[in-house]
């Protein structure tokens, strides 16, 4: 777990991986949510989640398994 100070709370509190990852964009974008949406560094392995969402996958990044991979694994074309 993530572990945040909350700015004028005494209190520590608990965030979820994204929610971190959105703190630490807003804390490189010196706390403004518009530089964070326009983040031009693309190459930041934070750079999908920024926006405090899980990106979405591609159809072609699915893989696909038959039940059985012994039969595909035996075809001789």
């Amino acid at each position: 777990m993530f572990l945040f100070h909350s700015k004028g709370y005494d209190k520590m509190n608990i965030l979820t991986p994204i929610k971190a990852i959105s703190a630490k964009c807003l804390d490189c974008c010196c706390d403004s949510v518009k530089e964070v949406r326009l983040c031009p560094i693309t190459n930041c392995a934070l750079y999908p989640y920024r926006l405090g969402h899980r990106p979405k996958k591609d159809k072609s990044d699915i893989t696909t398994y038959s039940k059985n991979p012994s039969k595909d694994s035996n075809k001789n074309d």
